[in-house]
Order: structure tokens, then C-alpha cells, then sequence
């Protein structure tokens, strides 16, 4: 398990500001001493957690993570999560299209072709 305070600690003394940004994998080895899948996944529920509770963890895939209280980085952040958010939701509407077709037995959810 990463404890967000863990990350917040090392996001605040190494990787402050955008040009201190960091990889996720490199950041869970530099708290964990290792980078599996699933302690990638805790850290990333670590920054999550510490994001709802107002810290600026800033980042994107091209800057890495980084804490900033500079407004440029954390409207940056933003932009970005809510493109990654749109993104899912436009996925949604077609998937929710075909259910209700095949809810109303327009359809089989499985057609002829289709990889299960």
C-alpha cells in the first residue's frame, strides 16, 4: 500500500514544480522500492485521494506528476482530466444505444462475428 501522505512528502520535496515532473513507475519505485502493476495502481489511488482533498498534484502523461500551486499548472491539470473524463463519457452514449436496442430485442448483445 502507498499512503498518499507518503506521496505528497516526496511530490513536495523532490518533484515540486512542472519541471520536476516524474513517471508514475518512477515515483511508486522512489515510495515503494518497486514498480508491479499494482502498486503503480495504489499510487495512482494515492494521487486521487490526495486530489479530492484539494492538494494541487499536477500532471499529464508528457510532464509527468509534480506538486505545483502555480494556477497555470493546475488549470492545465484540469483541462486534462476533464478531456480524459469526456472522453469516457462519449464512449457511454454508443454503448448505452446498443443495450437499449438489444433491451428492447432489436438485437442479441452478441451478433454474428462478435468476439466473446
Amino acid at each position: 500500500m502507498i499512503a498518499p501522505g507518503d506521496v505528497l512528502r516526496i511530490l513536495k520535496a523532490i518533484h515540486a514544480g512542472r519541471g520536476n515532473g516524474v513517471t508514475a513507475e518512477t515515483l511508486t519505485m522512489e515510495i515503494h522500492g518497486r514498480a508491479n502493476p499494482a502498486a503503480v495502481r495504489a499510487l495512482r489511488a494515492a494521487i486521487e485521494e490526495l486530489r479530492l482533498g484539494g492538494e494541487p498534484v499536477c500532471g499529464k502523461p508528457q510532464t509527468g506528476y509534480y506538486y505545483s500551486d502555480d494556477p497555470v499548472d493546475i488549470q492545465e491539470t484540469i483541462d486534462f482530466l476533464r478531456s480524459r473524463a469526456m472522453t469516457t463519457l462519449v464512449q457511454l452514449k454508443p454503448l448505452k444505444r446498443r443495450l437499449a436496442r438489444a433491451r428492447r430485442g432489436q438485437m442479441t448483445l452478441f451478433t454474428t462475428g462478435d468476439v466473446r
